[in-house]
């Protein structure tokens, strides 16, 4: 871990931590390494990913309860939220909306059950991980209006009276395609006028359709796992063929952040998306927009799911939950 300023301006190619090979060393061995989706297809590809998911969630954080409930899209879809409630949560406390990474085509709130669970005892705030509609079945924009959907269920009484937390401290945190769609949100409440979050934590997020940055050269072959070539996929399931960088919903990369709450920003430093991260820290620089960052060295993409098995993920977490809750002004 470090902050930007602590980097190499001579940059060099890292290696992974030897803790963290170790760990992915039998996975690897299994099999449970999520196939190309665009050749094996998206259902073959989802059932190996799951059970990738699988193998790592265990042990499981227990927590004082577990409810599946459902918000409504704006075109009247049923949007499923799963709520975990942490033993130590106070009465009235912040509520945390998680939106689950996997370029927009994997993942649900089943298999990031694990990662939700262990989100709601790290902060001691009810987790509401949300289960937007996944491409390719579903492109942009609808994963938004579905977590739009979220936050307006979240701010409602009914759902403050049922789980307990403050409808007007909403914190989101997303991971990969999970930090573009947590990004884009508090940019869309803002457009429309809407009350803004109260702070985000974006963690190695997709933040623009580019390939040719020094971190997508350096880690995108796939042999530290995210490859370059499947996150083009992923960007054109999402958002189809073309140039979409003049909007910031769909690119978020150099947004007007005016507006946007306290940014807790934290990258992977063996990943091919490293350098979305560094350079949104720098347009937060530029405009001015109150953030943190820290880099995890040695770690590859998607690290912050190995809550039950990787200490070094455990240590992220609670770094990850001291910052957001400074941003709060809490201890």
């Amino acid at each position: 871990m470090c902050a930007l300023c602590d980097m190499q301006t001579d940059r060099i190619k890292s290696t992974l931590d030897p803790a963290f090979v170790a760990l992915l060393a039998p996975l690897k061995d299994a099999g449970l390494v999520t196939p190309d989706p665009a050749v094996a297809g998206i259902d073959a590809a989802r059932r190996v990913n799951e059970a990738y998911f699988r193998a790592i969630s265990e042990p499981k954080v227990a927590v004082r309860s577990v409810t599946v409930v459902e918000a409504r899209a704006s075109d009247g879809h049923r949007v499923p939220v799963k709520v975990a409630i942490p033993h130590n949560a106070a009465p009235n406390a912040p509520a945390i909306l998680y939106c689950h990474g996997g370029g927009y085509a994997f993942g649900d709130i089943d298999t990031h059950d694990g990662v939700i669970r262990a989100y709601a005892e790290a902060f001691g705030m009810p987790v509401f991980g949300l289960d937007y509609r996944r491409t390719p079945e579903h492109a942009f924009p609808l994963a938004l209006e579905d977590a739009l959907a979220a936050v307006t269920a979240m701010r409602s009484a009914d759902w403050a009276g049922q789980f307990g937390h403050d409808p007007s401290t909403i914190l989101v945190i997303g991971d990969s395609a999970g930090a573009h769609l947590a990004l884009t949100t508090m940019l869309a409440l803002r457009e429309r006028g809407l009350p803004q979050l109260a702070g985000a934590g974006l963690i190695y997020g997709m933040y623009a359709r580019r390939f040719d940055t020094w971190s997508h050269h350096a880690y995108g072959d796939g042999s530290a796992g995210l490859a370059s070539e499947r996150m083009r996929w992923f960007w054109d399931q999402l958002m189809g063929p073309g140039d979409s960088a003049g909007d910031p919903l769909k690119e978020p990369l150099n947004a007007d952040l005016t507006g946007l709450p306290p940014l807790t920003l934290f990258a992977a430093e063996i990943d091919c998306l490293l350098d979305d991260t560094l350079d949104f820290v720098e347009s937060c620089k530029r405009q001015g927009r109150r953030h943190t960052f820290d880099l995890a060295r040695g770690m590859p993409h998607g690290f912050m799911h190995f809550t039950a098995l990787y200490d070094g993920t455990r240590e992220m977490l609670a770094l990850l939950a001291r910052r957001m809750r400074a941003a709060l002004g809490q201890s």
